[in-house]
């Protein structure tokens, strides 16, 4: 294997793992936080959210490149926004609020890819 087909495979993997440990982060939060008065919904919802949650590890370790590309960087341009939101409306201007602008970035930057190396290789005006 070269060396450049062996950073991209490590690249793609390390991503693959990043994007599964910002995902992680969501579901560890709301079963923190969502707590009901009966405690079967409580063991419920965390069974449904850890069952999602294991359903997303699987397409995301199962994808090809270009497709990790675009399902995995979306959830994380969604989970981006959705901080970025929650934490106008509840914070007001925060510092956390440069760091999911950042996400938010290079997230637009992964998706846009494939647009935009299909425009390379297209007509030339």
């Amino acid at each position: 294997m070269s060396t450049r087909k062996s950073l991209i495979t490590f690249t793609d993997w390390l991503l693959r793992i990043a994007v599964l440990i910002f995902i992680f982060s969501f579901f560890f939060t709301f079963i923190q936080q969502t707590k009901f008065e009966i405690p079967f919904w409580n063991g419920f919802f965390e069974i449904a959210l850890s069952a999602l949650f294991l359903g997303i590890i699987v397409i995301i370790l199962s994808l090809d490149h270009s497709n990790f590309e675009l399902f995995g960087f979306f959830l994380v341009f969604i989970g981006s926004a959705y901080k970025i939101l929650y934490i106008l409306f509840t914070h007001g201007l925060h510092s956390d609020l440069a760091m999911y602008f950042m996400l938010l970035s290079v997230a637009f930057y992964f998706m846009s890819k494939p647009l935009r190396t299909k425009r390379k290789s297209g007509l030339v005006f």
